[in-house]
């Protein structure tokens, strides 16, 4: 019994080998190719992969290295998704996939993204079998408006520099089986005045951000969650920065995310500038408005369904 279980783990050994071997030998075969070739067939593969979804691809230069280990170089990137969203703009993307995790079938590598003095950079494992993901990345200084990654994302205009990292693996179809954490500084926030949803939004501006959660057992833990600052020396209240936003509590995770359940307290503001163009949205939120100017809501429900709550003011 032990001769014939061995066999068919050989064979497996034996294709997955034989699969990095063919792979090394077509990789050696394009590095032969005429940098012109070459070129065309690295953008030519990601445009025909990204083309059935509606986004172009372009870059000004691209071109593969081995040293350590493989590298993919791709400079004055452009990627576009149907409209009305914006383009992606990123000056240049490094990639140096995971030859070895394909006897596996793991699927990922190495990368790093530069952008306008910043960079966003980590490691990305797609592993086939289990149907997971591995996440681990981190931001010095980035850029996230000068990319148009959140408006391509979207479609609202919203820029912000970034740094700090991200932990996360588990299954994404599946909120209940993942595990990580987030730990991220934001400063110059800016969001220009748009419309949303066909609501119109003033421009806000926060000097600061912080993103602190804490991902396991089925869970979120918010340890911190924060944008912007309160205006308490102001006779008037509310927020010195166009909004402030503080959120503590926590998330039970469902096996799909509209059932995630949610135990939330929120306490949040507008200065008076942003504040004056919301006057429906300002007479909304009354019920939870605060001695120092700033509205406090709990939220419960799932997060298909939210129920806010507002909280009373202290002494009532």
């Amino acid at each position: 019994m032990e001769a014939v279980a061995k066999k068919p783990r050989s064979a497996v050994s034996i294709a997955g080998w034989l699969g990095f071997g063919f792979s090394m030998l077509l990789l050696f075969t394009f590095l032969k190719l005429p940098e012109a070739r070459l070129k065309n067939l690295i953008q030519g593969s990601i445009a025909s992969a990204l083309a059935p979804k509606g986004i172009a691809f372009s870059a000004k230069e691209s071109g593969i290295s081995v040293g350590l280990g493989i590298g993919i170089r791709l400079e004055g990137v452009e990627i576009s998704p149907p409209p009305p969203q914006p383009t992606v703009s990123i000056e240049r993307i490094d990639f140096a996939p995971s030859l070895f995790g394909l006897l596996f079938s793991e699927y990922g590598g190495k990368f790093r993204i530069r952008n306008a003095g910043g960079s966003l950079s980590g490691k990305v494992t797609y592993k086939k079998k289990s149907g997971t993901i591995l996440v681990d990345l981190g931001a010095d200084d980035f850029d996230l408006g000068k990319a148009n990654f959140i408006g391509a994302a979207t479609g609202i205009d919203l820029s912000a520099l970034i740094d700090g990292e991200v932990y996360l693996e588990g299954d994404p179809a599946v909120p209940s089986t993942l595990a990580g954490n987030v730990n991220l500084t934001l400063s110059q926030i800016s969001m220009k005045q748009q419309k949303v949803a066909g609501f119109p939004l003033p421009p806000i501006q926060a000097s600061t951000g912080k993103f602190q959660l804490e991902i396991k057992e089925a869970g979120i833990k918010i340890q911190e969650l924060r944008i912007g600052k309160p205006q308490a020396s102001a006779p008037t209240g509310g927020a010195q920065d166009d909004l402030y936003l503080n959120v503590i509590g926590s998330a039970t995770l469902a096996k799909n995310w509209e059932s995630t359940a949610l135990n939330l307290d929120t306490k949040f503001g507008f200065s008076q500038a942003a504040l004056k163009p919301l006057a429906l949205v300002e007479a909304l939120l009354a019920p939870g408005k605060q001695e120092d100017g700033l509205y406090a809501y709990a939220i419960a429900g799932t997060a298909m369904s939210p129920t806010p709550t507002p909280n009373k003011p202290a002494g009532k």
